[in-house]
């Protein structure tokens, strides 16, 4: 892996410290717990509608800001930091 390297000059916006990985555990968790509450209230599955995502979080409250692309000219400081891995 040591000749690997990102083939896109884009990178997320972060206001965290940490990555994502926290903020997408919990939401997985209060999906999966909806969703749990939801299939034992159901008595006829012919008709049932799985939870969305978008109903449990919102995708505006985790750590990143989104993604930017960084650096145009191949040769700034910025664009090499920006593709190492």
């Amino acid at each position: 892996m040591s000749r690997s390297y990102k083939k896109t000059p884009i990178t997320g916006v972060l206001k965290a410290v940490q990555s994502e990985k926290m903020d997408k555990k919990r939401w997985h968790r209060k999906w999966r717990r909806v969703e749990r509450e939801n299939l034992a209230q159901e008595d006829d599955f012919d008709f049932y509608q799985t939870v969305l995502h978008k109903e449990v979080s919102d995708p505006w409250l985790f750590g990143k800001d989104g993604k930017y692309w960084c650096g145009s000219e191949s040769g700034t400081n910025e664009y090499l930091r920006c593709m190492r891995k």
